[in-house]
């Protein structure tokens, strides 16, 4: 048993030495500089003035157009938030809803969502069919 414990120990210590303890240190030195070459200077950028951009109203902020004579619209939902209702609109436009829009309303501030464009009534019936499964207080919108 004696044996076995001293050879465990020899054979531990025989570990150790070769893991790591007796690495060595190797110094080294960062790479030599190479000198600049007054030859290869890279010409100076021209500079070009670009015109200052004209800054846009965000869609959200412009108030929602009239529904134009003849075209119909589907009113989903008007939310004080903008990030909702953008993830809506986004949602119709995947859903085949193309002319989708959204605005903000000045009167009131919140954002309108409106599904379309629809050519005739029963096709806006049968989207409104639709969506209704998933925003029950749809209406329809249509200019006169």
């Amino acid at each position: 048993m004696r044996k076995t414990r001293i050879f465990t120990i020899a054979l531990f210590a025989a570990a150790l030495a070769l893991s790591g303890c007796a690495h060595k240190t190797i110094v080294t030195q960062p790479p030599a500089k190479r000198p600049v070459s007054a030859t290869k200077k890279k010409p100076p950028k021209k500079v070009v003035a670009k015109p200052a951009p004209t800054p846009k109203k965000e869609e959200s902020t412009l108030p929602l157009k009239a529904v134009e004579p003849g075209l119909l619209y589907i009113q989903v939902g008007a939310f004080s938030d903008h990030h909702s209702a953008q993830e809506v609109r986004d949602a119709l436009i995947a859903m085949g809803y193309k002319g989708s829009r959204m605005a903000k309303d000045p009167d009131d501030g919140y954002y309108r969502v409106q599904a379309g464009v629809f050519p005739d009534k029963e096709c806006a019936q049968r989207a409104l069919k639709k969506l209704m499964k998933k925003h029950p207080e749809s209406f329809i919108l249509s200019g006169k």
